[in-house]
């Protein structure tokens, strides 16, 4: 989805000072790691789940029948 979110996480392990419009420089380094690798092993990304829905408790789609 192109979002990016960049972390100290020594010096912040909760997670709660987004560092990236600090550090572009990191990021695109870091992106340039990422691709490289992805190309490199032919790893996949995840893929939006279609039956995801945010409006059940469970997130989930409709269950399936018992068996």
């Amino acid at each position: 989805d192109g979002n990016v979110e960049l972390f100290k996480v020594t010096n912040d392990l909760s997670e709660t000072r987004e560092l990236s419009a600090a550090h572009p420089d990191k990021v695109k380094e870091l992106r340039d790691q990422l691709h490289a690798w992805h190309k490199e092993t032919g790893a996949l990304f995840p893929k939006p789940n279609p039956k995801y829905d945010a409006n059940k408790p469970s997130g989930r789609g409709e269950r399936r029948a018992q068996r």
